[in-house]
């Protein structure tokens, strides 16, 4: 049932969970770098939860799934606050969340299932609002299985939250590196819990790259003169989503300018799946260009490490920098173009 629909019951339960779980407020004592895990009984996945409200302001726990999910989780919080990168970095998360909101924060559909379960929600911060979040998607509704994992979770968040205050140094470990996680098992029909420390696993070394074929490169080194020209390079998502399919999604944006002049040499609008295509879509840029440029300018290391085996194919330079000469500057324009044409949904 993956992308089924959660039933009542199943909206019934994780609305249960929710309240209880607000009312426990148990960001009065924790904060969100107190990281523990719930496995899925169902796949065997981790869920690392992760309370947040200490300073006040946004109260939610997030499960950040798997491997990759935990890895958004490090990005997100290693991030500077006032950078491009902290948009980026949250449209790339991969989790689960409730957060309590206003009422104002609610969709129809969310406001009908409230109607729907009887619930009288009154106040700031009262409404809980279910979502969830994959790489370069817009938050989007739950699915039954979403709905089952995330009633799971916060049960648990419940229980490991009173067993923190009383004993504040539950989840400390000695630098080893690793995690309590609350593991699933059976007893009489119904699931059972018990701890164990482990070593969570983090996606593997550096973004997924797809390059070009060796025919591509060998015909672009023969016939592609190089000129004395550096390129700024950057990869970003839009900031309106746009809706293809069920679930809306955030197009990720190659985008290639001319250090010098900020002549426009790429737009490339990708989505979530393709983002690995990057390398190869800049080839094209390239052979639309007529040649090849003797240096390409980055920011992010994401980019840098992405583009460092095409350079060294084709004989360029590729070099990190703190600021761009030209890019910032056409990037928002490009942004008032979208603008001005509405698109999103």
């Amino acid at each position: 049932m993956v992308n089924t629909q959660p039933s009542l019951e199943y909206w019934r339960s994780l609305y249960s969970s929710a309240l209880r779980f607000r009312d426990q407020a148990s960001w009065r004592w924790m904060d969100d770098s107190e990281l523990f895990a719930v496995q899925n009984p169902r796949t065997g996945e981790m869920g690392y939860c992760c309370i947040m409200g200490a300073l006040g302001t946004f109260f939610a726990l997030a499960v950040y799934l798997g491997p990759e999910g935990l890895d958004s989780y490090i990005t997100v919080r290693d991030c500077d606050e006032d950078g491009d990168d902290t948009y980026d970095a949250t449209l790339d998360q991969k989790c689960l969340m409730v957060s309590f909101l206003d009422k104002s924060s609610q969709s129809k559909k969310d406001l009908d299932m409230v109607k729907a379960l009887g619930l009288k929600l009154r106040g700031a911060n009262a409404w809980p609002l279910f979502r969830s979040h994959l790489p370069g998607y817009h938050p989007w509704h739950l699915t039954a299985d979403e709905a089952d994992f995330l009633t799971l979770a916060l049960d648990q968040s419940v229980e490991m939250a009173a067993r923190v205050k009383a004993q504040p140094n539950l989840l400390e470990t000695e630098g080893d590196g690793r995690m309590l996680v609350r593991i699933p098992g059976e007893a009489g029909g119904e699931i059972s819990w018990k701890d164990e420390w482990i070593t969570p696993e983090l996606p593997a070394e550096g973004p997924l790259v797809s390059m070009p074929d060796e025919v591509s490169l060998k015909r672009m080194r023969s016939s592609l003169p190089s000129k004395p020209m550096t390129w700024e390079v950057d990869l970003f998502y839009l900031p309106s989503p746009v809706k293809e399919g069920d679930r809306p999604y955030y197009p990720t944006t190659l985008f290639c300018v001319d250090s010098a002049s900020g002549f426009v040499f790429g737009i490339e609008l990708m989505g979530p799946e393709e983002r690995a295509e990057a390398p190869i879509k800049l080839c094209q840029f390239f052979e639309k260009a007529g040649f090849l440029p003797t240096q390409l300018a980055v920011i992010k290391e994401e980019i840098l490490e992405m583009l460092s085996p095409l350079a060294q194919d084709l004989g360029l330079k590729v070099r990190r920098v703190k600021r761009w000469k030209k890019l910032d500057k056409a990037k928002l324009s490009l942004f008032e173009t979208f603008k001005q044409r509405g698109i999103g949904f």
